[in-house]
């Protein structure tokens, strides 16, 4: 076989293995509905960064990391196709379930804030909602408490 077409075929056999192109070149979040934090003054945040080099979805819970015997030990994090208005009031006053919890993610505080979902290949535009809370211990009492976020519609483009 001639030089040229080894190399014409090995050049399509590594472009054939490559993977695919992120479908998307931006992420925007757009808050609805109110937060709550029982324990702390300040409710904690959701944001996102999309990776288009990796075509990965980062989601970071910003919450406060605690003091006076009160420290966060874990992340959650509601992903749902309809955005939702239960009320949780075993978790404080205030307290709404914003999202319908489709997909249910939990990660340990030694893990970092950032839930990191990877994005199938060739999906179109699409928006779906999300709602993340911070989960504190306290070691006076022993309790436990959840603080939430507002909810976010996050749209894929």
């Amino acid at each position: 076989m001639r030089p040229y077409i080894m190399l014409a075929l090995s050049i399509t056999a590594v472009a054939a293995m490559a993977p695919a192109q992120c479908s998307f070149s931006s992420v925007q979040l757009s808050a609805y509905g109110s937060g709550c934090n029982p324990v702390f003054s300040t409710n904690p945040t959701l944001g996102g960064t999309l990776d288009v080099t990796n075509c990965t979805l980062g989601l970071t819970v910003v919450a406060f990391g605690g003091c006076c015997n009160t420290f966060l030990r874990a992340f959650v994090l509601a992903i749902g196709a309809q955005p939702a208005n239960t009320p949780l009031p075993q978790l404080g006053v205030g307290c709404t379930l914003l999202a319908s919890p489709d997909v249910l993610l939990f990660q340990a505080n030694s893990a970092g804030p950032t839930f990191t979902l990877a994005i199938p290949p060739g999906l179109p535009p699409l928006s779906f909602r999300a709602q993340s809370g911070a989960i504190y211990f306290t070691t006076i009492g022993f309790s436990t408490d959840v603080a939430l976020t507002e909810g976010e519609t996050v749209a894929l483009q």
